[in-house]
């Protein structure tokens, strides 16, 4: 099988974000990664959080998914 579950806490920074969530499934074949244990985190428009998460590895996108919520913060937009 090509998959790697990641049980417990994960962090990922990057130079202008951070992502914090837990309990993931990584398929290394498809180099996705989707997790069901909540997600939280912030980027330079503001502090966002969701119910889960599904990301393509290769294009380096993540999708928020279940009760999503973003909190902006006020001049980083114009």
């Amino acid at each position: 099988e090509h998959a790697l579950q990641v049980v417990g806490p994960i962090r990922v920074t990057g130079a202008d974000y951070n992502l914090f969530t837990s309990d993931v499934e990584v398929d290394l074949k498809e180099r996705a990664i989707t997790g069901s244990g909540g997600v939280q985190g912030r980027i330079p428009l503001g502090s966002f959080r969701a119910g889960e998460l599904r990301g393509d590895l290769g294009e380096r996108t993540v999708i928020l998914d279940k009760g999503v919520r973003l909190k902006t913060v006020q001049g980083t937009v114009r």
